[in-house]
């Protein structure tokens, strides 16, 4: 009886400095989250190849829907609008100039004409957020684009003096252009622990293949006829509001 108390005391003594001495346990690895993520945004562009020649720095503004699953895949929609007014386009109403460079209006004065940038893109998007850090749902995050872009030169005739350009007339000199577009996006993502700094940004670049949608340009005298190459480079910034299915205030499963 002696030996089988002195060996239960002896096996409990080393069973517990053994648990003593173990490690402690490693916390559970934080997972991503899915989560519908909208968002807001501003980007500034650049133009270049056949955009370049007829527009200047310009800007968009827009949004998304995306969905973020538990890989961290992302996808959904995408759409933006495309203002500015910085025109290259040379001969636009060149045939509306007098001598001196303005246009006339029908009460012999020189009438406030003015020219911007119009436009917007439509596209699905899909691509991959990687990591960064402790946090699972912030880090590098890459997507491609598939979708519409589409531009005119929008004209204002403030003195509503100018009939050559109202009505369908307007139509022979706003260059309205559209076609298939792809983009590339790499940026980086931020969604807060506590729910409260959310925002993203990112380079991308966007590629269209447009046409001219009018059978003549007026003041050219010329149908354009062929596909153009439109390039835009642009840094985008945004906030966004996430989404999560969890009904709790914690951010992490557990």
């Amino acid at each position: 009886m002696k030996a089988c108390l002195v060996l239960f005391l002896l096996c409990f003594t080393t069973f517990s400095a053994v648990v003593a001495q173990a490690p402690a346990a490693a916390p559970q690895q934080e997972k991503p989250i899915p989560a519908t993520l909208i968002t807001v945004d501003y980007a500034f562009t650049v133009p270049a190849a056949d955009m370049a020649k007829r527009f200047g720095l310009h800007s968009m503004v827009g949004g998304s829907i995306l969905r973020k699953n538990a890989a961290n895949v992302l996808f959904g929609v995408e759409g933006h609008f495309l203002f500015g007014n910085r025109i290259n386009e040379d001969s636009l109403a060149i045939n509306l100039l007098n001598s001196e460079g303005y246009i006339t209006g029908t009460d012999g004065l020189p009438a406030d004409v003015n020219f911007f940038l119009r436009g917007f893109r439509l596209q699905v998007k899909a691509g991959k957020l990687f990591a960064i850090g402790a946090n699972p749902n912030s880090g590098i995050f890459v997507t491609g684009g598939a979708g519409v872009l589409q531009h005119k030169i929008h004209i204002e005739d403030r003195t509503k003096s100018v009939p050559q350009i109202t009505g369908k007339y307007r139509q022979g000199y706003d260059r309205l252009s559209n076609g298939p577009a792809l983009s590339q996006t790499i940026g980086f993502i931020n969604l807060d622990k506590n729910r409260r700094v959310n925002f993203f940004a990112a380079l991308e670049f966007t590629q269209a293949f447009t046409k001219n949608r009018r059978a003549l340009n007026f003041d050219t005298r010329i149908a354009e006829t062929g596909t153009r190459l439109d390039l835009l480079f642009a840094l985008r910034a945004g906030w966004i509001l996430p989404l999560y299915a969890h009904s709790d205030n914690r951010f992490y499963t557990h």
